[in-house]
């Protein structure tokens, strides 16, 4: 029995899997250009340059980040409630035995 097609069968694996981690590198090299060129954040010097903002616009900021914080912890408790009520239906009709 030969044993080559299974050499072959390793080496064209390598031959993908380095083909692949290429491609990841060159799709993550892009798309590190595409948010740095986007604007989201700039560059002086090597360090990232933050907009000036006023109090009130730090506020406003703030009061909403606070806003959406608080409607995600409604959503969470009230999707716990439901859960908890259709469990507690489950075991109700399981274990009610008349």
């Amino acid at each position: 029995m030969s044993y080559a097609g299974h050499v072959m069968d390793m080496i064209n694996r390598f031959k993908q899997n380095r083909e692949q981690i290429q491609w990841r590198r060159d799709k993550t090299r892009e798309l590190r250009k595409a948010y740095i060129n986007a604007g989201y954040i700039k560059y002086k010097a090597g360090k990232p340059v933050h907009k000036k903002l006023t109090e009130e616009q730090r506020q406003q900021i703030r009061k909403q980040i606070v806003q959406e914080y608080r409607k995600a912890i409604w959503k969470k408790v009230i999707a716990f409630i439901v859960a908890l009520v259709i469990t507690a239906g489950f075991f109700y009709l399981i274990f009610n035995k008349e």
